[in-house]
C-alpha cells in the first residue's frame, strides 16, 4: 500500500446513488468506483487473504475469526496507507453521513469481511448498537476505532488517562468486492426486512454481492438486515459504521432502543 491519496472527485465513478424505502430507507449504488482505484483495494484485500489463508500464511495472520459470526475480519487503524485510507478520510465521512442524512460525529469502525463458503444465515438485527472511542482527535476531526487501547463494544482502556467517548452506530455501510460473478442462487446477499421476528430466509430485498456496488443505510430501530448464507463462493465486503451522539439516539428514539452487546 502507499501513502499516495486522491481527491474524491478522481476516483468516484458513479454519483447517481439510488434511494429506496422498501422495506426501510436504504441507498444502492453500482460502479461506485474508478476501475483503478477498486482493482487497488481489490489487489490489497487479495494480499491480505493471501497472508492469511495459504499454506504460507502469516503465523499473526492480519484477519482474525470473529466471536459469534461466520466471518473474519480485519480492522483498519489510524495509520493504514492508501488505498484503505480513502475510508477513514474527513472527506468520505462527511460524504457518506450527508447522503443517509446522519449527523455524524467523527468517529468511524471500518474494517474486511470475509465469509467462508458454506457460512451460514446470520441473525436479523438492526446494528442500532454502542460504540466507544478514546476521546482524541486527529486534525480533521476524526476518531478510529483502536481496540489496543479502547474495547470498541464495552468501552474498557488499556492505558492510564486514555477517556472513552460512548457512541452509537449512525450509518451503516457495506462495498462488495473481490467476489467470484453472482448468479441468482448463489447466496451471500444481505437481506433487508420489515421486522426482527421476519424469516432470516424470506427478506423482503436482497442485496447481491456484485463488486464495486454498494448498501448504505442509517441505523435506526427499524433498520433489519442479515448475511445471507453462501453455500457456493466466498463473499467479500468492506465494512463501515459512522456514530452519532448517544443523547440524539434517546431523544429520538429512547435509550432502551440502543441493542446492548
Amino acid at each position: 500500500m502507499s501513502n499516495q491519496t486522491r481527491p474524491l472527485d478522481a476516483i468516484l465513478a458513479n454519483r447517481r446513488w439510488i434511494r429506496n424505502t422498501r422495506p426501510f430507507p436504504h441507498i444502492t449504488a453500482t460502479n461506485v468506483f474508478r476501475r483503478p482505484f477498486y482493482h487497488e483495494i481489490e489487489a490489497e484485500f487479495q494480499v491480505l487473504l493471501r497472508r492469511t489463508f495459504d499454506p504460507s500464511a502469516d503465523q499473526a495472520p492480519p484477519m482474525y475469526r470473529m466471536a459469534g459470526y461466520n466471518a473474519f475480519a480485519m480492522n483498519f487503524r489510524a495509520d493504514c496507507k492508501w488505498p484503505f485510507r480513502l475510508f477513514l478520510s474527513r472527506e468520505w465521512h462527511d460524504l457518506v453521513a450527508e447522503v443517509a442524512d446522519v449527523k455524524a460525529t467523527g468517529e468511524v469502525d471500518c474494517s474486511l469481511h470475509h465469509h467462508k463458503v458454506g457460512s451460514g444465515n446470520g441473525q436479523v438485527h438492526n446494528d442500532l448498537n454502542p460504540g466507544w472511542f478514546l476521546n482524541e482527535r486527529d486534525g480533521n476531526g476524526m476518531t478510529i476505532t483502536d481496540n489496543a487501547r479502547c474495547n470498541y463494544c464495552h468501552g474498557h482502556t488499556s492505558q492510564p488517562g486514555d477517556v472513552a467517548v460512548e457512541r452509537v452506530r449512525g450509518v451503516a455501510l457495506i462495498l462488495y468486492l473481490n467476489n467470484r460473478p453472482w448468479r441468482a442462487g448463489d447466496g451471500g446477499e444481505t437481506g433487508l426486512y420489515y421486522s426482527e421476528y421476519d424469516p432470516v430466509e424470506r427478506p423482503v430485498v436482497r442485496i447481491p454481492p456484485l463488486n464495486n456496488t454498494m448498501l448504505v443505510f442509517a441505523c435506526t430501530p427499524f433498520s433489519y438486515h442479515s448475511f445471507l448464507k453462501n453455500d457456493v463462493h466466498a463473499r467479500n465486503s468492506l465494512i463501515m459504521w459512522l456514530h452519532r451522539s448517544k443523547a440524539e439516539v434517546a431523544a429520538r428514539w429512547g435509550e432502551d432502543k440502543i441493542v446492548g452487546w
